[in-house]
């Protein structure tokens, strides 16, 4: 999302860009607006819960534009860096 100039926010360098030159993550949710749906049955947290961890992480008031804003996969595009993307085929929890 460093090109979005509504989530760069008014803190910190400005002047400098917050494009990332790689990310290598672990896991990691890429859609909260689907998230529950994706979840496996054995899941062991119920996104559809009202307490599950991203509507804790994202307020009681989040809208689904918090959830898409919230997301790394809607703001892909073909000049992202270079992505290392790790998840475990048994992964019961994300």
């Amino acid at each position: 999302s460093g090109d979005v100039k509504e989530l760069e926010g008014e803190l910190g360098n400005n002047e400098f860009s917050s494009r990332v030159q790689a990310v290598a993550e672990w896991a990691g949710p890429s859609d909260l607006l689907t998230i529950a749906d994706q979840a496996p049955a054995n899941c062991k947290i119920d996104f559809k819960a009202p307490n599950n961890p991203v509507a804790v992480f994202l307020g009681p008031a989040a809208r689904s534009e918090d959830y898409l804003n919230a997301s790394p996969l809607h703001f892909l595009s073909k000049d992202d860096p270079p992505f290392l993307i790790l998840h475990a085929r048994d992964d019961d929890l994300v």
